[in-house]
């Protein structure tokens, strides 16, 4: 009846019991290092799309026989074979090698020195803080001495409703103001007195007197801006733009770069003596080193020249040498100090109000 030739089927249909020495780590591995072998040699070589679906199916029974393998490690099983001890070496992922184990290890060594420096350097900054406390205490406690001699305010008197009844027009009017540059930039063309231009410079002061505050700042840049264009638009020779007598750019442009928001980047660079920008000294301190190291006296006009003379207590019979110290004069002002001008660097704000003046100069194109 051909029984004894009867092959037993290959599936399982149900599960059953396996002899034990197929669950050990070495029966895993050896499933690992037969993994990538093939079928037989007889068959066909696959094609591009298979082959790249046999290697991810053979790279997903490594990883679960390798995962397979460190569980049974955890559980106490042991390893009895070198060749077993290799395949786990093999296995082993990149960041648990050893030169990414000191890699790691130098990394946390710097971050421990670093917390380590930060910690003894607690001392110093503690120290500060401590005589800042108790110098602090001991300057409120000599002040609150005199806080009993103190006059109290004045709160009794009270605004004339009058007056408080109209401040709200006046809020909206100076937000206006503030806000519509086009409004200030051409008032500043209509001033015809010097009171009324005083008048102009306190307004533009007070309405952005907070540049600290960048919408503050970009309105009065805008401003400037505006006041360059129309002032260049009615000059008819180029010695009238920006000159000092009559231009309100200047004054406000003025006022603008010696605000207190500049003094760091503008005043104490140009004022301070012992500050050195790119090898050079300030405006101050070569006016100063000049006058130490020749013992000239410079001044724009001869009754400057005269009255400094005075101030010094030198004797008035030097005014001769005025003409003698102009061509010296010449010299600082064309070397030193434009030297000087040059190194100092000025803040992004007012660079751009010198640029829009140098174009709009350029689109009007003056005769002279």
């Amino acid at each position: 009846l051909g029984l004894a030739d009867r092959k037993t089927d290959p599936v399982v249909m149900a599960p059953a019991r396996v002899l034990a020495q197929w669950a050990s780590i070495e029966a895993m591995s050896g499933m690992i290092d037969d993994a990538g072998v093939g079928g037989g040699g007889m068959e066909d070589s696959p094609s591009e799309g298979e082959e790249s679906v046999h290697e991810s199916v053979l790279l997903q029974r490594e990883d679960n026989g390798s995962k397979r393998m460190l569980q049974a490690i955890a559980s106490g099983q042991k390893v009895q074979r070198f060749a077993t001890l290799q395949t786990l070496l093999k296995q082993e992922p990149e960041s648990q090698k050893e030169h990414s184990l000191q890699k790691l290890e130098g990394e946390i060594q710097r971050h421990l020195q670093h917390f380590t420096e930060k910690i003894l350097g607690l001392e110093k900054e503690e120290a500060v803080i401590a005589f800042l406390q108790n110098d602090f205490s001991v300057s409120l406690n000599a002040n609150l001495k005199h806080v009993r001699h103190g006059v109290a305010p004045d709160c009794s008197r009270q605004i004339d409703p009058r007056i408080a009844s109209k401040l709200g027009f006046y809020e909206e009017l100076l937000w206006v103001l503030q806000q519509q540059a086009i409004y200030l930039s051409s008032l500043s063309t209509c001033l015809q007195d010097t009171s009324a231009e005083e008048v102009f410079y306190s307004i533009v002061r007070f309405l952005y007197r907070e540049l600290t505050d960048h919408r503050t700042l970009y309105l009065l840049l805008a401003m400037i801006r505006l006041m360059v264009n129309k002032e260049v638009e009615h000059a008819k020779l180029l010695s009238e733009v920006f000159s000092w007598g009559s231009s309100r750019v200047a004054r406000v442009f003025s006022n603008f770069a010696l605000h207190e928001v500049h003094y760091k980047s503008v005043v104490h660079p140009i004022m301070q003596v012992s500050v050195r920008q790119r090898g050079h000294s300030s405006l101050l301190g070569c006016v100063i080193e000049t006058f130490d190291r020749t013992g000239h006296i410079f001044a724009l006009s001869k009754e400057s020249y005269v009255e400094t003379l005075r101030k010094l207590n030198v004797d008035l019979g030097k005014q001769a040498d005025f003409n003698k110290v102009l061509p010296m004069f010449c010299d600082f002002i064309s070397n030193q100090l434009i030297a000087a001008i040059r190194s100092t660097e000025l803040p992004p704000n007012i660079l751009s109000i010198f640029f829009s003046c140098v174009t709009e100069i350029k689109s009007r194109s003056f005769a002279e």
